[in-house]
């Protein structure tokens, strides 16, 4: 990529974040569950995983997109915007934080056999990893489409990728039990939306003094709460305490 090119991406990156930034808190308030969806960069499964994310475009959701370099430069976005449903897309870099804190539940609806294969390794090369990693380590509900990650899918097999050996594909498939056992849920497409209503049906949040206290440590001034969130009297008194706003979404 040009040094030119990569100026671009990072001016109109900055303008998404400064954008989004602005509208985020609005847009999250009534929203039950704050959704992150992880984008990674792959070359089959692509239309069909970010398609699905439309499944989740009700009020009932709040979705952020964080996706690899490689979307922002193939100068197709907007039709990634359209196919989505959501325009609230970012880059993943080795600038972004632990972004998962801010968020319910993780999504990733275009994953990689490269991917898969630095998550059951312990390998953190690249930011997508990383997040996904901390996510589980902190306990997140992960889940992930399978079409472009499941050696025997519909998808590789339409794709002409079904042609390695059998060990080969044994072995991709072995990836995939590990990382289910890793606490990562695996979904098929067309149960995108049954997923995350089973997710947050009936779901009544806590917040304990633990989550304050985390807070607190990552310098934060104010946590916003879902609606119907149960706060216990020693959270409640610690943020008093400790001058941290508890602020309804």
């Amino acid at each position: 990529m040009s040094h030119e090119v990569k100026q671009s991406v990072l001016v109109k990156n900055t303008l998404y974040e400064v954008m989004n930034s602005c509208f985020q808190r609005n847009a999250m308030r009534g929203a039950t569950t704050r959704i992150l969806a992880l984008i990674a960069f792959n070359d089959i499964g692509v239309e069909q995983g970010i398609s699905t994310l439309k499944q989740l475009n009700n009020n009932a959701y709040f979705t952020r997109i964080y996706a690899d370099e490689e979307y922002f430069t193939s100068g197709r976005l907007h039709h990634f915007f359209e196919l989505s449903g959501n325009d609230d897309w970012t880059i993943l870099n080795h600038s972004i934080g632990e972004i998962e804190d801010d968020y319910d539940q993780i999504f990733i609806p275009v994953a990689s056999f490269s991917l898969v294969s630095e998550l059951v390794h312990f390998l953190g090369n690249r930011p997508l990893a990383k997040v996904i990693q901390r996510a589980l380590l902190k306990g997140k509900k992960v889940t992930m489409l399978e079409l472009a990650v499941n050696p025997y899918s519909k998808t590789i097999i339409e794709g002409n990728w079904d042609k390695g050996t059998s060990f080969m594909k044994a072995e991709l498939f072995n990836q995939l039990k590990r990382l289910q056992g890793f606490g990562v849920t695996l979904i098929h497409s067309n149960e995108v939306k049954s997923h995350f209503q089973r997710q947050t049906s009936g779901k009544r949040l806590l917040l304990a003094e633990k989550e304050v206290i985390s807070a607190r440590q990552k310098q934060k001034k104010e946590i916003m709460v879902s609606p119907g969130t149960l706060v216990t009297p020693l959270a409640r008194d610690t943020a008093k305490e400790l001058g941290i706003r508890l602020t309804i979404k």
